[in-house]
């Protein structure tokens, strides 16, 4: 990420200290580091995931808080120790505070929205996204930044032979080596076996152990020395006994009931696909999927249920193959085999609910997908259609709102087209969406508007069954919207099902032209966009919703929001060309410095769309970015690291570095233009490695550039700590617009191709005024 080239920059200077008389080994403490704030990173990132109930929109604005808070923390943090002669004392002190925060803040993480009176399952709006974060991430962030640039100080009186610029780049090695085995091991050896909090209070004892150790390197007289010793020892029983006598697990539940408030939670685990909780009300359970009911049994809505169940097939002439993708236990599958069904495929989105319903449910509720005739998939619903050559007459998707990039990949156009070919003749696709019978807000018609156009655009027959909940019935070959109340009647009667609410009455109730025909004029006044992978709108119409619901004062800026193109962006380029040109004029032996500049920002905020966009796309493919988001982060900082190390070692051989600037310049515009080529074109379909490397490009191209620019700019100017901070400002804020923008705006409105359009547009000005600056340089 950009925070680690803006800590990197900080001790590249000419920095001396007076003589020291210790050496020792200081390798062992910037692995940790580099393993803990690793580890600590994405521990925070998915329970923040689920507080904001998995919407993936939401990584860009803790990653962007995480980043400015780390950059604040090593800058000023890095000022105090200048001044100071105990380096070690501060490196110790550091080290405690952030141990020591992970856990409290850890615990804050699943309270929080508790704290300010937000109920269980509700949403909260962006502003609230990023207050929350920003709060929850402040201890642990900022003393993690100065834990770098501490351990600067430290490296360079441990290594007085080695100029500064030399150690700095021994410090950023070994913590980006620790990154990577952060990562790969929270992946691999971490979260398939222990909680939240017990990797939590893994990472404390490692810290603990190693200020221990570094202890040794204090004076062991005065009273500040003998105080701090005595504090980690008491802090390391502590710390064992709560890991060790099973009180980590008592934190762990009661930090879950913490953030349920009165419900009862009786089941709670992470899948790679988010997280699953069971709460228990007397004899009811209620199934939640990263916060949002999914599932209730034994006593199912019976309302939805037998709308759900019933409406699509008595649609269809003669229902016999059905596919159900999520939601179909808890009563669904049972009202289906009322009907002359002869075959039912259920496909769960997370098939960890599958687990637990096995767990909890009765025995009259577990024999309805264990009888003959059902067949269960433990696959990703997508994932299963893809690879099955099986055709069906109705397909029935139980997912209410494409409220997330998980859930928004069956939505799509693409998905809708793979359904398409999964039909038999007269076969029918069932969606649905929040709907209501007596007031649509304008993003309740947008979010309808959305998916209706998009449903048409591949169905040739789209009928709209008006209600609480909507309900989308698709077909090609059947003309849905021809179907009468007397044929769907005739079908009840005819196949004797025994139902609670689904009465002749009912249906004509439901079926009512004139709600239809007030539905139909709503959504069909309303511009939209088309929904599809790389381009979810749908996504942003649901945020939209959230937002009206929950923080109106921003309703109006999603309503503008909504009706974003690229132009605007293209004209931004084209003002900010303009407004350089301007000031080089004006100060002809500034346009260097200018352009430079310009290049930094762009560059910081590439490099944080970079991570988003192949999140993004992660998503779409795979739908379990909530398991393997640790991997292509530490891709992306491995890639950062190794880039910036690598060019800092070549500083001194590099005689032309403004055009080996420029080329880099050029690579991240090529960059830009290749990846929506890759995605589009669904190159890395199936093949995740490539994600990993991609997102290790990115990371090498975008730290290759800054330890250029500072030696560029040093040159036009004599006042190198000025410098250095113009230059850490400029890339710090960059991220922080990156991961905003980005991941709210950019790519759920514009979508990958045209949010890569900008980024190439943004780079492309930078290098157009770096290529104008060449004759001043």
């Amino acid at each position: 990420m950009p925070f680690l080239r803006a800590r990197y920059s900080r001790d590249m200077g000419r920095l001396s200290f007076p003589p020291i008389h210790f050496k020792k080994s200081f390798t062992y403490p910037l692995v940790v580091m580099g393993f803990s704030g690793m580890v600590a990173q994405i521990i925070l990132l998915r329970e923040l995931l689920i507080t904001f109930l998995g919407n993936e929109l939401s990584i860009g604005v803790i990653l962007a808080n995480w980043l400015i808070l780390e950059a604040a923390g090593s800058y000023f943090f890095g000022r105090i120790i200048e001044h100071k002669e105990n380096k070690v004392r501060l490196f110790i002190t550091a080290q405690l505070i952030f141990s020591l925060s992970l856990p409290i803040v850890l615990y804050l993480s699943r309270g929080i929205k508790g704290i300010f009176g937000i109920s269980p399952g509700e949403g909260v709006g962006v502003l609230y996204m990023i207050f929350f974060s920003f709060v929850i991430l402040l201890p642990v962030s900022l003393s993690h930044g100065a834990l770098f640039t501490f351990g600067c100080k430290v490296h360079s009186h441990l290594n007085s032979s080695d100029a500064p610029s030399i150690g700095a780049g021994r410090v950023y090695i070994l913590e980006v080596l620790g990154t990577a085995v952060g990562g790969v091991a929270f992946t691999y050896a971490m979260l398939p076996f222990f909680n939240s909090f017990q990797i939590a209070f893994g990472v404390v004892l490692l810290n603990l152990f190693v200020c221990l150790i570094l202890f040794k390197l204090l004076p062991k007289s005065g009273l500040y020395s003998k105080s701090l010793n005595l504090f980690i020892l008491a802090a390391l029983c502590l710390a064992g006994y709560i890991t060790f006598s099973g009180k980590v697990d008592v934190l762990h539940w009661n930090s879950i009931k913490e953030q349920w408030g009165k419900l009862k939670v009786v089941y709670y685990e992470n899948s790679p696909y988010g997280n699953i909780a069971v709460t228990r009300t007397e004899e009811q359970y209620d199934f939640f999927s990263d916060g949002l009911p999914v599932i209730t049994i034994p006593t199912p809505d019976i309302a939805f249920v037998e709308d759900f169940a019933h409406f699509p097939l008595l649609f269809h002439p003669k229902p016999e193959d059905i596919l159900v993708i999520s939601g179909g236990a808890g009563g669904v599958i049972r009202e289906i085999n009322k009907h002359p069904v002869k075959r039912i495929d259920y496909a769960e989105l997370d098939p960890l609910i599958i687990d637990a319903l096995d767990k909890f449910s009765p025995p009259h509720v577990k024999a309805e997908w264990h009888r003959p005739g059902v067949a269960i998939h433990y696959l990703d619903g997508r994932h299963y259609m893809s690879k099955t050559d099986k055709r069906y007459d109705l397909i029935l998707i139980g997912l209410s709102n494409p409220s997330d990039l998980q859930i928004n990949r069956f939505f799509t156009v693409e998905f809708f087209t793979l359904a398409k070919e999964r039909l038999k003749e007269e076969g029918i696709l069932l969606i649905n969406l929040p709907g209501s019978l007596t007031y649509l807000n304008e993003e309740l018609k947008k979010l309808n508007a959305c998916i209706w156009r998009t449903l048409r655009e591949v169905y040739k027959y789209v009928q709209i069954i008006p209600g609480e909940t909507n309900l989308f019935l698709a077909s090609d070959t059947l003309d849905v919207s021809a179907v009468t109340t007397d044929e769907l009647n005739h079908r009840l009667e005819e196949r004797e099902l025994e139902v609670n609410l689904i009465t002749p009455f009912y249906i004509s109730y439901r079926m009512d032209e004139r709600r239809h025909r007030w539905l139909m004029d709503s959504i069909k006044q309303t511009r939209i966009k088309l929904n599809r992978d790389h381009r979810p709108s749908g996504v942003f119409y649901s945020l939209s919703l959230w937002n009206a619901k929950f923080s109106p004062r921003m309703q109006k800026l999603f309503s503008n929001l909504s009706e974003l193109e690229t132009l605007p962006f293209i004209f931004l380029c084209l003002f900010l060309i303009f407004i350089t040109i301007f000031v080089s004029r004006v100060f002809p032996k500034d346009i260097l410095k200018t352009s430079l500049s310009l290049s930094v920002a762009t560059t910081g905020f590439a490099g944080m769309l970079f991570d988003l966009i192949i999140v993004f796309a992660f998503q779409v493919v795979y739908g379990y970015i909530f398991h393997r988001i640790g991997l292509i982060i530490t891709a992306f900082m491995i890639g950062t690291g190794l880039g910036g190390a690598f060019i800092t070692l070549c500083l001194k051989k590099i005689k032309k570095d403004l055009r080996v600037f420029l080329s880099l310049e050029a690579a991240l515009i090529m960059f830009s233009v290749l990846l929506p080529v890759i995605f589009l074109k669904g190159i890395l379909f199936r093949l995740e490695i490539l994600f990993y490397l991609l997102s290790f490009t990115g990371g090498l191209l975008v730290g290759a550039e800054f330890p250029l620019a500072i030696k560029i700019f040093l040159k036009k100017s004599t006042n190198f700590s000025s410098s250095v901070g113009l230059l850490n400002a400029l890339d710090l804020t960059g991220g922080w617009f990156g991961g905003i923008l980005g991941g709210v705006v950019l790519l759920p409105i514009l979508g990958l191709a045209q949010t890569c359009l900008v980024l190439v547009m943004l780079k492309l000005s930078a290098l157009i005024l770096l290529l104008l600056s060449l004759k001043r340089y």
